[in-house]
């Protein structure tokens, strides 16, 4: 990775303030993946230093917990749970009606996006994020919100 594009995210992430991450962050970052470990870093480095906030909805949790409750690992469930519980600068965004009520909105533009995505994207929104955070390149035809793909920085 070059240090322009690492560069060009940092701004990217100081200028938005309000920082908004799908899933395959947090699990790109849990599972030390190599090729994206400097930017899922710099993310999480921001937030804990007060440069940024950061925001998910609940949709992450599940995501994010999926694989240690299917090997039924209890040391990365406790260490999960801690970590996104504690996280400074870290908004959880519970799927509540008004929320629903506009990832179905979205859903009814974008008809071909996923109920998750439009859940991830309405969260994203209700949070004032002015960045949403994501790998998955179907997301960026979203207009409400600039998206941003970790693998464009690489």
């Amino acid at each position: 990775m070059g240090s322009i594009k690492i560069g060009q995210f940092k701004k990217i992430l100081i200028k938005a303030k309000k920082v908004a991450i799908d899933s395959s962050i947090f699990i790109y970052h849990f599972a030390k993946k190599e090729n994206y470990s400097k930017l899922t870093s710099e993310i999480f480095e921001s937030a804990e230093k007060g440069v940024i906030t950061l925001s998910t909805s609940t949709i992450s949790i599940i995501e994010i917990f999926v694989k240690p409750e299917e090997e039924k690992n209890q040391a990365l469930l406790i260490e999960y749970d801690k970590i996104l519980k504690n996280f400074p600068n870290l908004t959880i965004k519970t799927i509540d009606y008004p929320t629903a009520r506009l990832a179905a909105k979205l859903r009814g533009k974008y008809k071909h996006l996923k109920t998750p995505d439009t859940l991830q994207i309405a969260a994203a929104l209700m949070t004032e994020s002015q960045v949403f955070i994501t790998n998955d390149r179907q997301l960026k035809q979203i207009k409400e919100i600039r998206v941003h793909l970790l693998k464009d920085f690489l």
